[in-house]
């Protein structure tokens, strides 16, 4: 059960997506972004539960949504860009961890340092940091 949103102007453009209910339910409180990610209903109640959720920000953002807002739906904008830049940073951060691991299981320390340089210091869990540490100091002692 969802509803698709989007302004009378973008349809069609090349780009351009309908806003689905459940994306913006975090946006405004009314659920956590991993409670919604997959719910299957099997009971009544649940059921009724979701229903609820969904009547929040369609009683929130309803009327807005409905008459083409430009505030609100750049709002959503925002939202799903901080969204895709959010996803992207967690997923270069994991390839990157496993990437590391990897390359520190073949002792490759320069694959090590390589796929750790892309990221940020407090980015690196503490492990992460020793083994960044490690190959450098191997490398410097290999070159020695």
């Amino acid at each position: 059960l969802d509803m698709m949103f989007e302004q009378s102007e973008d349809r069609g453009v090349v780009g351009c997506h309908p806003y689905a209910l459940w994306e913006f339910l975090p946006m405004i409180g009314a659920a956590d972004e991993r409670e919604i990610a997959c719910v299957s209903v099997f009971k009544g109640d649940l059921l009724l539960q979701a229903i609820r959720k969904m009547v929040v920000p369609i009683e929130a953002f309803g009327y807005g949504l409905l008459t083409g807002n430009r505030q609100l739906y750049s709002q959503l904008r925002s939202w799903r860009h901080a969204r895709a830049l959010a996803y992207r940073d967690e997923t270069n951060l994991r390839v990157a961890r496993e990437d590391a691991l990897k390359a520190w299981h073949r002792k490759d320390y320069r694959a090590v340092i390589a796929a750790l340089r892309v990221l940020r210091l407090d980015q690196l869990a503490g492990s992460d940091r020793k083994r960044l540490e490690l190959a450098k100091k191997y490398l410097m002692e290999a070159d020695g």
